[in-house]
């Protein structure tokens, strides 16, 4: 049974408000996942066992439905007589890897619709993302995945309620999100002094105003090396300050970065900009009053 497993899979998330019901997901909630109810299909292709269920799990609590696959092989012979929507696919695997299948996979497809497929790789080491396009793939992601990795790759490449014309209502990405700012972490993390949580913020901030306009920049003359730098150093002093929503957007734009995939980066930059600023207000609010000007003013 893997409910134990669900509720393990993502602590940083924290839970919506009030209880879940007994055996509920987030998914059952009213304004849950927006995959849930869409009838989507996901083949998840793995020959670790553990892999396999961690990831149907996860992609379960997102309302989806999943077949799994221990090989390339059977995960060919199942694509043969099925129809799904989308396919996570492991590299690594004996007799038949990750690259043969989806090579075999769009051999297959001639004449048919094309399924995105979606590596899973041990480690984003260089020539990988070459690797997986000369094959055929479509994306990949690096294990241990996330919740929040994973939410963003179905984004990219599975259809939800949104794409028959529906609205995303906001509330359903809120129940799985990485929380804007969790101030008594961040209390915690620089010895319980406000005075000093206070000026690592400002600090932050203030270095956030530059870092975004640079952002942009690398962007504009395509420089992805910057870009991935510029993005990692926020997403450390997001780490820093327990701003887990920023953290998490500017570690989806570093992995952009590192696989060239800068035609998907400017969405991010906004919603990353739009977490800074939900950020910047969270924390503002969190903090005791301090008399005097306030030390966290920024100036555009």
């Amino acid at each position: 049974h893997l409910e134990p497993l669900r509720r393990l899979l993502c602590p940083s998330a924290g839970p919506p408000a009030g209880p879940l019901p007994e055996g509920a997901s987030e998914a059952e909630l009213p304004g849950g996942s927006p995959w849930a109810g869409t009838g989507a299909r996901v083949l998840v292709v793995d020959d670790d066992e553990v892999g396999r269920k961690v990831l149907a799990a996860m992609l379960e609590k997102l309302g989806l439905t999943c077949t799994a696959a221990e090989d390339g092989a059977r995960a060919l012979q199942i694509l043969k007589g099925e129809s799904f929507d989308l396919v996570f696919m492991d590299c690594q695997m004996p007799e038949m890897d990750g690259f043969q299948a989806t090579a075999a996979l769009r051999s297959l497809e001639v004449g048919r619709d094309r399924v995105p497929v979606v590596a899973l790789t041990a480690g984003a080491l260089p020539g990988d993302r070459e690797r997986c396009l000369a094959a055929g793939m479509d994306d990949y992601l690096t294990k241990p995945i996330t919740l929040s990795q994973l939410r963003s790759a179905l984004v990219r490449w599975l259809p939800s309620g949104a794409a028959a014309g529906e609205a995303s209502p906001p509330e359903a990405r809120l129940l799985w999100e990485a929380p804007v700012f969790d101030a008594e972490a961040a209390f915690r993390r620089t010895g319980e002094s406000w005075e000093l949580l206070r000026e690592v913020g400002r600090i932050f901030l203030e270095a956030w105003a530059g870092q975004q306009r640079e952002m942009r920049e690398a962007l504009a003359r395509g420089d992805g090396e910057t870009l991935g730098r510029l993005a990692h150093r926020v997403k450390g002093g997001a780490l820093n300050l327990s701003a887990g929503r920023v953290a998490e957007l500017a570690g989806e734009l570093e992995s952009l970065a590192l696989q060239d995939l800068l035609d998907r980066a400017d969405p991010v930059i906004e919603e990353l900009t739009t977490a800074v600023e939900a950020f910047e207000q969270a924390f503002r609010s969190s903090l005791p009053v301090e008399e005097g000007p306030s030390s966290l003013e920024v100036t555009p």
